[in-house]
């Protein structure tokens, strides 16, 4: 394993398990313009795709515990079918072919493996590699407390 990607991995765990922080995604978008939504009879080319992601995800707070337990605290918007305030899930970082993978969530509360783009003291982006075209999607999560 190259040393770069285990301290990548290293330093991406402490981001996010730093005390009493809280992130919350900011930002969703394509590194090419796609039809995010192809099932609808419009054809529309975007990379901004942030009025896709679903309402109920974009007030929630998550807070990442050392031992790989995942609270997310769902705000003012909740998932339908579920109105609790405080969802409880797992996640997981781990080194696979020198790329720092992040095991979170999917738009439904499902474990949904991604890869790290990028890192920084108050934030994170992931993304995940989209089948039908190659895309990659991107989510920026930012620290909100």
């Amino acid at each position: 394993m190259d040393k770069d990607i285990a301290a990548d991995t290293l330093v991406f765990k402490q981001l996010l398990t730093a005390t009493d922080k809280k992130f919350r995604v900011v930002e969703f978008y394509s590194d090419m313009p796609i039809d995010f939504d192809n099932t609808d009879t419009i054809t529309t080319k975007e990379v901004n795709l942030w009025k896709y992601l679903s309402i109920y995800l974009r007030d929630d707070s998550n807070v990442f515990l050392q031992d790989g337990t995942l609270q997310v605290y769902q705000n003012i918007e909740k998932i339908p079918g579920d109105n609790s305030v405080l969802l409880l899930r797992s996640y997981k970082i781990e080194t696979v072919d020198n790329k720092v993978m992040f095991d979170f969530l999917d738009y439904n509360y499902n474990p949904y493996r991604y890869f790290l783009h990028e890192k920084g003291t108050d934030y994170f982006i992931l993304y995940t590699v989209r089948d039908s075209d190659k895309a990659k999607l991107f989510s920026k999560f930012v620290v909100v407390e």
